[in-house]
């Protein structure tokens, strides 16, 4: 495959060069961008009034199989879409094929995709690519757009595997505002909220194989439907559901405790909370006590009480209340056993501030906020020790990962779907899911990096080129000082630079790429030359080209968008 591109000579001239591009054998993830779209009815030269367009989101994998000198051949696999109509949600998976190269560039993509219960071949033929590739922009039919014909329009990039949310099988029905814990038995459930199963609030309860990427039905909340309720799990996988609402008259909220319990596929009931309410949140200590905080009370006032539950005895005790009033708002808990609160609305406005509880101390302390404005997000702590808040921000699709030894909140990889009123939990894979807060019930999980156990005495950077991320270990003290001056925003110079080296490093810290900046002599610069610049798959195919030739990697658009600190 040819690929132009560029070269900078400072001062003299700009040379056009072309070199020949190849790709690594690693699968590759693929996400769909919020303009893709799956099209149905009549295409010209055909006149009919039946024509619809509807979103399309999920992901597939594109790997790399051989070049013919011409064209670079790739497999398609792993296709796990979804289409939402008016009508019902239609899930498509499949598999195919994509070719790209030529000069001028021209990519093809064939899919063989089963749609419900329909199976159809879909093909773009041969056409000019529209967008550089790794990213593709294509549009696939069954018929070639003509007359009555079902066509898909793909924007689709790569996702660093790893760090990025992917798609998997969507809950058999809506659910808004409700809870979801990883059992005893290693099945996710989601239980309650609001659904499309008749009234607004729903008892419905569902289990999730992560294995078999299957939802099941099991036995609905005992009590009745409930909905924007606190849930937990204790430390022995038990699931919990504390207060919300159930759309009675008086609409008042309620104060009913219950008891999921896996094994024995059943709930409980647990004596009633002190203070009934809705919009609260709730997290397990260390110490294997439910903290459930905050809210709204019967008089529809935002409160701050923090009322504590022993699975031991079944009992309730009073803890200090939050320095702030929060209601619909994000909680979990930490690996240094202590709870953390983030976002919801505060007396008369909605907020981004954070606190944390020391149970040992019975202390509130006031920690960094986020960098958005969230309400009804989701939380969850990472297996990386970092926590999660999850959409519920300004367009419902962004995460930040919060990290308690250096108090700082940054945005990490962003959900493919706006998400309010969903649930979270960390599954028994590692991954974090982010399930409901839509229309369709989708489900999205994502794997949190984790710096490699023999990494020490230095700093692990992951920087974003363009939606490509690599990472880079510092160990020289002037880098290290620049790459935390970087995150707390107190420098300019974000530009790493630095000696391209094979392999993917120590401990493997930039795989699956198979190089790596020298740790020892990274920098960071206000601007380079654009000689020493690309994507971070662009100079994985041309490693003998950056090490011999170019011997510095200098990527312009690098963002900081995580640190891990090793010393």
């Amino acid at each position: 495959m040819l690929h132009r591109f560029r070269v900078a000579i400072p001062v003299l001239f700009f040379l056009d060069v072309i070199v020949p591009t190849s790709a690594t054998a690693q699968p590759v993830t693929y996400s769909l961008d919020p303009g893709s779209t799956f099209q149905r009815g009549c295409f010209p030269p055909c006149l009919c009034p039946i024509f619809a367009t509807n979103k399309i989101q999920g992901t597939f994998t594109l790997e790399f199989i051989e070049s013919d000198g011409t064209f670079g051949h790739y497999a398609v696999s792993e296709v796990r879409l979804i289409v939402v109509t008016a009508r019902e949600v239609i899930p498509i998976s499949g598999s195919g094929t994509y070719q790209i190269g030529d000069e001028p560039v021209r990519h093809q993509l064939t899919l063989d995709l089963t749609l419900g219960d329909e199976e159809h071949r879909f093909d773009s033929g041969l056409v000019p690519a529209r967008a550089a590739f790794p990213t593709i922009d294509i549009v696939v039919s069954i018929h070639g757009m003509r007359c009555f014909d079902t066509a898909i329009a793909i924007g689709a990039s790569p996702v660093v595997e790893g760090n990025s949310w992917v798609t998997v099988a969507p809950l058999p029905a809506p659910m808004m505002l409700h809870g979801a814990v990883t059992g005893s038995d290693g099945r996710i459930y989601a239980f309650g909220g609001t659904s499309n199963d008749g009234p607004p609030v729903t008892a419905t309860a569902f289990a999730y194989d992560v294995g078999a990427d299957v939802w099941t039905t099991v036995a609905p909340i005992a009590e009745g439907a409930r909905r924007n309720f606190a849930y937990a799990r204790d430390l022995s996988g038990l699931g919990y559901a504390f207060g919300g609402y159930d759309f009675g008259s008086p609409p008042f909220p309620l104060a009913r405790a219950e008891r999921y319990d896996p094994a024995t596929d059943a709930w409980t009931s647990l004596p009633e909370m002190p203070t009934p309410r809705q919009g609260a949140a709730a997290a397990t200590g260390s110490d294997g006590r439910i903290y459930v905080m905050g809210g709204t009370d019967a008089s529809f006032q935002t409160i701050a009480t923090v009322e504590v539950f022993e699975p031991g005895t079944d009992t309730w005790t009073t803890a200090a209340p939050m320095n702030a009033p929060r209601s619909g708002f994000g909680a979990t808990a930490g690996a240094d056993g202590r709870i953390y609160v983030f976002g919801g609305y505060s007396d008369t406005e909605y907020v981004a501030s954070a606190e944390v509880y020391d149970p040992s101390r019975g202390l509130w302390t006031t920690i960094a906020p986020m960098n958005e404005i969230r309400f009804s997000l989701a939380a969850a702590a990472g297996p990386d020790g970092r926590l999660y808040a999850i959409g519920g921000g300004v367009e419902g699709t962004s995460v930040e990962a919060y990290d308690p030894g250096t108090d700082v909140w940054m945005y990490v990889a962003s959900m493919s779907t706006p998400r309010y009123g969903s649930a979270a939990t960390l599954g028994p894979d590692g991954r974090i899911y982010a399930i409901g807060g839509d229309a369709i019930g989708s489900v999205e999980a994502y794997t949190p990096r984790i710096a490699p156990p023999n990494l020490r005495d230095g700093i692990l950077a992951t920087f974003d080129v363009v939606g490509q991320q690599f990472k880079v270990w510092i160990t020289n003290k002037r880098a290290t000082d620049q790459v935390l001056a970087i995150q707390h925003g107190g420098t300019k110079a974000t530009i790493p630079v630095a000696r391209v080296l094979r392999g993917s490093g120590q401990a493997s810290h930039n795989a699956p790429y198979h190089w790596h900046m020298d740790p020892d002599d990274i920098g960071f610069a206000f601007a380079a030359i654009e000689v020493c610049d690309g994507t971070p798959s662009y100079v994985e195919s041309h490693v003998d080209y950056f090490v011999d030739v170019v011997k510095t990697y200098c990527p312009w658009s690098a963002k900081l968008v995580g640190v891990q600190d090793c010393r």
